[in-house]
């Protein structure tokens, strides 16, 4: 089977069902006619690709700046996040500025986040991005299948594989024993934003934190 071709087809199908929810009369939030889009468009490559991936959709967080809007598994384990963004933002973080900036310092403790916004998608590891933001060839927001090109798919496979092969690693020392200094510096950003997710829960009477208390 040619992946990239079947790859390019998903692409122009994801392109199309965007640029249609973004033209109707009725107007929605600009991210959220990215979801159902974005879904589609990861079980047709996974189907491609003979991989079991499930995206779970994240319950955003009311006082901060929420969660990933899914955690992406792969044969039933946890792969990395995908943060969805609208079209015109992007997924450069270095143009990122007030709301979308401070929650990428928040979500630089993630070590494997897939950010996207349509026409643009990012990898980034601990804040860092890996090998290149991928552009679509046009706009998914107005131009439908014509904004894939055909090299776009190649890009895009690269770029999902990139994402899927992430394995969480233990930092060790010479001698093959657990390097405690580096694996709290590595630990360290995930267990702040625990802490803030469980004080924001603590402020909720309807979380399930503060209910068995």
């Amino acid at each position: 089977m040619n992946t990239t071709c079947t790859i390019y087809t998903a692409l122009q199908e994801f392109a199309d069902a965007v640029t249609d929810k973004l033209t109707q009369i009725t107007h929605g939030e600009p991210e959220e006619q990215l979801r159902a889009p974005f879904e589609n468009f990861m079980g047709a490559v996974a189907g491609v690709l003979g991989w079991d991936v499930v995206c779970t959709g994240e319950t955003p967080l009311p006082d901060r700046l929420g969660r990933p809007d899914y955690a992406v598994h792969l044969n039933s384990l946890l792969a990395g996040y995908v943060e969805l963004k609208p079209a015109g933002t992007g997924a450069t973080a270095s143009r990122f500025a007030g709301h979308n900036r401070r929650q990428f310092n928040r979500f630089s403790a993630i070590p494997n986040i897939l950010y996207t916004g349509g026409n643009e998608w990012a990898l980034y590891r601990d804040g860092d991005l890996i090998d290149r933001v991928v552009r679509l060839t046009g706009d998914v927001a107005s131009e439908g299948k014509r904004a894939v090109g055909p090299q776009d798919a190649h890009a895009h496979e690269s770029l999902l594989r990139d994402f899927y092969i992430w394995k969480p690693f233990i930092p060790t020392d010479r001698a093959g024993r657990i390097d405690l200094p580096r694996l709290d510096a590595l630990l360290a950003p995930l267990c702040r934003m625990l802490r803030d997710d469980v004080t924001d829960a603590l402020k909720r009477p309807d979380s399930l934190l503060v209910q068995l208390m």
